[in-house]
């Protein structure tokens, strides 16, 4: 099991523990690979994983469930075989280009420090001319403004080659659409602010542009979506697991 950006570990822990209940059988030969690039958030996820029954010997950290836990900080160094790839909002945080079209051409958005303000300031300012970003924008879009995200894509193509060459399936959880414009946006503490005014103190996010993910995933490997996230819950029986949960809290409360 590989997982990009797991958090605080919850979405892996899960995914243990499901496995360990529903097949013990083949769960003692499943190994955890975290890509995750953040010390303190390493910390939280081992908290979350291994709980107090944390065992480390010769550099191995085996999880609550008896599995054995490493740490990338890329897919560079993931081991090579059949892999269940996670991704639940990892994508959109991700950095962007962002592009507008002008009488000229297309012309990046960039961050500038706003010179004209009393006060330390960041402002957006277009490119005077093509950057050589703009090479990644496809011909054929015609779109007045336009986002995109190559790492995100090199990503996707990492995940669908190793698919097809040792087998596996990738499952991508995340805001977006098939053609992202303008979403550039933060949040903190619970609200949406200007991202210019809170750098290094706000969450910075954009939709993911699936389309984009989609054409650059290896053509020897299947691509289905997007769909909603109704439709994907509903598909994979969330209505008779929350008949179960309902079923086990009137029991208990008899």
């Amino acid at each position: 099991v590989v997982e990009l950006g797991p958090g605080k570990g919850t979405l892996a822990n899960d995914i243990l523990r499901t496995i360990a209940k529903i097949r013990p059988d083949l769960h003692k030969d499943i190994s955890l690979h975290l890509i995750e690039v953040s010390p303190e958030m390493r910390k939280l996820q081992k908290e979350t994983l291994c709980e107090k029954t944390i065992e480390e010997k010769e550099d191995k950290v085996i999880s609550q469930y008896g599995n054995e836990i490493k740490w990338h900080e890329s897919l560079r160094s993931v081991p090579k075989k059949f892999s269940l790839f996670v991704a639940h909002e990892f994508f959109d945080a991700l950095p962007i280009h962002k592009f507008v079209r002008t009488k000229e051409g297309w012309r990046e958005v960039l961050i500038d420090v706003d010179v004209e303000s009393q006060e330390p300031k960041l402002r957006y300012i277009k490119s005077r001319n093509e950057t050589p970003s703009c090479v990644l924008i496809d011909s054929s879009v015609e779109a007045g403004g336009l986002e995109l995200c190559p790492q995100a894509g090199v990503i996707s193509r990492q995940i669908s080659e190793r698919i097809v060459e040792f087998g596996g399936i990738g499952l991508i959880a995340d805001y977006g659409g098939t053609t992202q414009t303008d979403s550039f946006r933060a949040f903190k503490r619970h609200k949406q602010v200007d991202p210019l005014e809170c750098p290094g103190t706000a969450d910075i996010t954009a939709d993911v542009n699936f389309s984009y993910l989609a054409s650059k995933v290896s053509p020897d490997c299947a691509f289905f979506g997007p769909v909603t996230q109704s439709h994907f819950l509903h598909s994979t029986g969330i209505t008779t697991r929350c008949q179960q949960l309902i079923s086990g809290g009137e029991d208990e409360s008899m």
